[in-house]
């Protein structure tokens, strides 16, 4: 068996944004995509320009595309970041046997759907033969004493998913590669199922626009959030959001749109789309520079895509250096923290309090947590925002661990995780004077194979 696949980075996301005419120097909108894939050997993206009398197309594509992913033509520009709405959903089946091929719904037993599905391996002379087995749900996932590939997949669910239903994605992209304007942008998105992307386009008459484009169950609030019964039909989806209804914004007054992975909705949108988004800090950082100023040049643009300065680290870090107030630091620990202080939030490669920063909050989250998670299961952690809020309340109930007599302090949590974090920075950047720390040597810059 394989070994489970690596934890994605929690940083990994993807930024788009773009001002309109009124907003650029050149007149016309300025658009700006980071897809923030990590690198790797071989890459999976190359560049790409396709020239035919009917098309001049250029940007990026994947290995067997026939057209480009995102880029632009003469008329019109087009950028993606993922969507992050859930559309997959877990379902606990109840047997009627040891046989498992029944399932009870609603009172009565449903068949379980078997069929063999063969699958050629390189080195072997027959194929292997494996029993897939569906319920009106979807596949049962790992029904077969297999290793899951990570641990956030359970065995022997149900799995409904929006990407198993039939779509036709290629002919959305080779539609954008023609597509003059905004308009045609939206009309050649006609029938995108997924991933969920936020499609930003812009054109040349002008005009921009943002689509939260997808395939969205109709669920109730929270629906999916955990492990549903397979036995009631309340867990069933009970339909598809209409185009009409998905959300997008058109030409703003405010002169910019952008997405980076944060929820594509307010509190008034009258559908649930999901909840495992991204924290804020990235979109907070864009929209702060895109109102700024009032003119953006393509040369600022490229700055933007630099810019290194973390929102979220800088509220992690200010609830823990107030923890420590008042108590009676050693040497060690007050040339720690020192940069910490009258740091802005920038991850610069020279960076010396972005090391301790990073470490100290992480060690202190899982100090925090780890009373009712005992494993690193980070998937099961509060959102950061909950996070701080524990961290920035003396009086909070969860600081306490139940397990020991000792009644659990602030202070002492993050004292101690503050000692932990120190010794890890050191190990890692094989410095043991913070003046000597660095980001890059804390976290160099990896190449890993493109199967990790």
């Amino acid at each position: 068996s394989l070994d489970p696949l690596p934890t994605p980075h929690p940083s990994n996301g993807s930024n788009n944004w773009a001002v309109t005419g009124k907003k650029s120097t050149t007149g016309l909108p300025i658009l700006s995509n980071d897809i923030h894939l990590g690198l790797s050997l071989p890459a999976l993206w190359y560049e790409m320009q396709l020239v035919s009398p009917t098309q001049n197309v250029y940007g990026i594509a994947l290995p067997g595309a026939p057209g480009v992913i995102l880029g632009f033509n003469k008329s019109m520009a087009w950028g993606v970041t993922n969507g992050g709405d859930d559309v997959l959903d877990w379902y606990q089946l109840r047997f009627r046997d040891e046989k498992r091929s029944e399932y009870l719904y609603e009172g009565g037993w449903r068949p379980v759907i078997s069929r063999e599905v063969k699958m050629k391996v390189r080195g072997e002379a027959e194929p292997r033969v494996l029993l897939l087995r569906e319920t009106h749900f979807g596949p049962i996932v790992y029904d077969n004493d297999e290793t899951p590939m990570t641990t956030a997949i359970p065995k022997s669910l149900a799995m409904r998913w929006a990407a198993l239903s039939e779509s036709n994605e290629l002919k959305n992209f080779m539609l954008l590669n023609k597509a003059k304007s905004v308009s045609e942008c939206r009309k050649a998105l006609d029938g995108y199922r997924t991933p969920a992307q936020n499609f930003l386009c812009v054109d040349n008459s002008g005009e921009t626009a943002l689509y939260h484009m997808g395939r969205y169950p109709l669920r109730f609030p929270g629906q999916g959030r955990l492990v549903s019964d397979g036995s009631r039909a309340k867990y069933d989806w009970s339909g598809w959001l209409t185009p009409d209804e998905i959300p997008f914004s058109k030409n703003p007054s405010r002169g910019f749109l952008s997405s980076a992975n944060q929820p594509p909705t307010d509190s008034t949108y009258p559908f649930y789309l999901g909840w495992p988004y991204e924290n804020l800090s990235r979109p907070t950082r864009i929209n702060e520079i895109l109102r700024s100023k009032q003119k953006f040049s393509p040369e600022d643009f490229v700055k933007m895509q630099r810019d290194n300065i973390s929102v979220i680290a800088k509220l992690q870090t200010a609830p823990l250096l107030k923890a420590l107030e008042g108590l009676d630091l050693d040497k060690k620990e007050l040339k720690a923290i020192a940069a910490l202080k009258t740091w802005d939030g920038n991850f610069e490669s020279t960076s010396k309090a972005a090391p301790l920063a990073y470490a100290w909050f992480k060690q202190a989250e899982f100090n925090l947590w780890k009373r009712l998670l005992p494993e690193r299961r980070t998937f099961y952690y509060p959102p950061l925002v909950k996070t701080i809020e524990v961290l920035s309340d003396p009086n909070s109930r969860w600081l306490d661990d139940p397990r020991t007599d000792h009644k659990e302090t602030l202070q002492e949590l993050v004292r101690s995780s503050l000692g932990e974090a120190i010794n890890e920075v050191v190990e890692k950047t094989g410095h043991s004077d913070p003046d000597d720390w660095t980001w890059t040597d804390f976290r160099p810059t990896e190449l890993q194979h493109v199967s990790r």
